[in-house]
């Protein structure tokens, strides 16, 4: 029997024979926006922000681990509900 070497993609994983690639998917957050210049596989960063308007009361980056994005942000609009009319 002959050896088998594979080139595996960057921050692939080796387990029990099987490979698999970490890609956590879109970290846009609802009513924001995220930029994730190096893509979006284990150990990359994402830069989350709000649109304008909103405020970010959770994280500004995220890194992709083996369970997700470690992080993640929380838009809310910005002021007092009650300069919208919002009875609370």
């Amino acid at each position: 029997m002959s050896d088998i070497y594979l080139r595996l993609p960057d921050k692939a994983h080796v387990s029990n024979t099987k490979v698999f690639v970490v890609d956590c998917g879109d970290p846009t957050p609802e009513n924001g926006q995220s930029s994730t210049a190096s893509g979006t596989t284990l150990g990359q960063t994402a830069i989350l922000t709000c649109n304008e308007g909103y405020e970010n009361t959770g994280d500004d980056t995220a890194v992709c681990t083996e369970s997700g994005w470690n992080a993640s942000a929380s838009c809310v609009i910005k002021g007092n509900l009650d300069d919208f009319g919002i009875t609370h």
